[in-house]
């Protein structure tokens, strides 16, 4: 279960989570995804591009407020 949200749930039993396999989840490498899109997209340097537009994307990060606007790789995947 996801410890983050754990509003009204409650702890599985030992018998049923051994029926469950323990994973961890890592932070994708978004700039290595962007530059892959872009090259799937025929980019002619899809190595620059990526790196661009992340640096726009992290200068936008540090102005903006973050309540407001969400940078997160679903969004920054919409931009491609």
């Amino acid at each position: 279960m996801n410890p983050s949200s754990s509003i009204g749930r409650f702890e599985l039993s030992d018998n049923i989570k051994s029926l469950f396999r323990q994973i961890k989840m890592v932070q994708p490498d978004a700039l290595r995804i962007a530059e892959v899109v872009f090259e799937l997209n025929n980019f002619d340097r899809p190595k620059d591009t990526a790196k661009k537009l992340f640096i726009i994307f992290n200068n936008l990060e540090n102005v903006l407020d973050k309540r407001k606007y969400d940078f997160s790789l679903r969004n920054i995947k919409q931009v491609m």
